[in-house]
């Protein structure tokens, strides 16, 4: 699946169908988030199996490409114009505090993620 590919997530086991009448499976149509493609990739699936250092590195090459790709779609339409970038117009205060924003984002983030990852550990009995 490529960036920005409308592909569905699938549900249920692969190549099989609903039965007719069925209700649809709301998650079975939900699109993909664009970075979902990522969770594809080598070092993501054989996580905790083994993952090369040549895989981890081209994921994290992956990765960067998924970064540049927002730069160059979100990140254009939001932050250029007239061929400048938003950024550069800004005093230094300023984007230092978008970037204490950011950065604080980044950490609620990160806060629920611990909250989610700690609640699933609980939940198997690993406490």
């Amino acid at each position: 699946m490529a960036f920005g590919d409308p592909t569905v997530i699938e549900s249920g086991v692969p190549g099989s169908e609903p039965e007719q009448g069925a209700k649809p499976d709301p998650v079975a149509t939900t699109p993909a988030p664009p970075a979902a493609y990522l969770a594809e990739h080598a070092a993501v699936r054989k996580q905790g199996y083994g993952v090369s250092t040549t895989e981890l590195a081209s994921f994290v090459e992956v990765f960067a490409d998924y970064a540049k790709s927002r730069v160059e779609g979100t990140g254009h339409a939001e932050y250029e114009s007239a061929g400048t970038q938003k950024f550069e117009s800004m005093s230094f205060d300023t984007l230092v505090y978008e970037l204490v924003d950011e950065l604080a984002d980044a950490q609620n983030y990160i806060t629920m993620l611990s909250a989610k990852a700690l609640s699933l550990l609980g939940a198997m009995g690993n406490e």
